[in-house]
């Protein structure tokens, strides 16, 4: 035993991991449940709630998609940030 510990798992390991999987199914059911009720019941203009459906459906898209599969989603690739 040389009492090295071992390496930390890499990020795709962790993106498919089942409690990894899980929270991004989660994650990317909150992003699209609050991209659908900013669409139809934001009281603000059609063209902001678009906006933001726009900009948030694709992501959380990605991230249940990205729990079905197994694989990484575009919030997992750019790490943590400042």
């Amino acid at each position: 035993m040389t009492g090295k510990p071992p390496p930390p798992p890499r990020a795709d390991e962790a993106a498919a991991s089942g409690l990894g999987r899980l929270l991004s199914a989660l994650l990317g059911l909150v992003v699209v449940g609050t991209a659908a009720f900013a669409l139809f019941f934001a009281e603000t203009a059609l063209y902001r709630r678009a906006l933001l459906a726009l900009v948030l459906l694709p992501f959380g898209a990605n991230l249940l998609w990205s729990a079905l599969r197994g694989r990484q989603s575009w919030l997992w690739r750019i790490g943590p940030l400042p």
